[in-house]
């Protein structure tokens, strides 16, 4: 499962997506009006949902007629906040968008650079160290072969101490996706410093809720790990959350990547 990343030709406003990883770079010329903040809104969001290291907007030739549609970056950027470890950052505003965003208070919340270069070398999120990332079919073997996959990049990684965990965490957010979702599943496996992330993609733009019991059985699913749902995500998780967008929703849990006898409390965070 793939979310589109083409290119937006409105009446006012393009959207170019140069580069999507790893770092997402989003190039807007013309004018940004109530209009294009919503497709705009639902590019950055799919941005997001890629997890790159780091989006860069370059808004050098973005003109922007009155206050309100700028709030479409407050959005993203509680959206960003809410998601793991991906800065949101400006890049070559001119003075009159600067003055708007000083004046809006987005400046204050809003990482802004003078050149996009400078903004790409400056935006701060964890480098990915390494990536999987896998399409499944949606059906009861998905959380077993989701299992089995996220095994191997653990050990390719070194990072076997934080199997159990992992394996809890892919399982119920498969599971969710198979239980309460259709059409293709895609999961992301990220190591980035001492946290391994996990998300999975679905096509379906409701929250993750707890699973019936009836559903689960209506759909074939019998898993030996999963099945218990939000309580278990809490548990073991650093934090996790969900995205929704106009094509399904993101569904992302951290836990710690442990070396092998090592106890998570000794491990150093970067």
């Amino acid at each position: 499962m793939t979310h589109s990343l083409a290119d937006i030709e409105g009446d006012r406003l393009r959207i170019h997506v140069p580069q999507r990883l790893p770092l997402a770079l989003v190039v807007l010329e013309g004018e940004l009006d109530l209009r294009s903040a919503g497709p705009l809104r639902q590019l950055l969001i799919k941005c997001l949902v890629d997890c790159p290291d780091a989006v860069v907007i370059d808004v050098a030739g973005l003109t922007v007629h009155g206050d309100l549609p700028l709030t479409v970056f407050r959005v993203i950027r509680r959206h960003a906040a809410n998601w793991p470890a991906v800065p949101l950052v400006l890049a070559a505003p001119s003075r009159e968008l600067t003055d708007r965003l000083a004046r809006t208070g987005l400046q204050d919340s809003l990482e802004v650079y003078g050149t996009r270069h400078e903004a790409i070398m400056k935006a701060t999120g964890p480098p990915t160290l390494a990536r999987a990332d896998w399409d499944l079919i949606s059906g009861p073997t998905a959380p077993s072969q989701a299992r089995a996959l996220l095994t191997d990049v653990c050990e390719a990684w070194g990072v076997l101490g934080s199997l159990d965990a992992a394996l809890i965490v892919v399982s119920e957010l498969v599971t969710n996706a198979v239980v309460h979702a259709s059409g293709a599943i895609h999961v992301t496996a990220m190591l980035r410093r001492s946290r391994l992330h996990l998300v999975v993609l679905d096509a379906s733009p409701a929250p993750p809720r707890r699973a019936k019991p009836a559903l689960r059985h209506d759909a074939g699913v019998s898993l030996d790990l999963g099945g218990r749902g939000i309580p278990l995500l809490d548990a073991v998780c650093r934090s996790w959350g969900h995205l929704a967008s106009d094509s399904g929703k993101a569904v992302w849990g951290i836990v710690d990547a442990v070396e092998p006898g090592v106890e998570t409390e000794d491990l150093t965070v970067r």
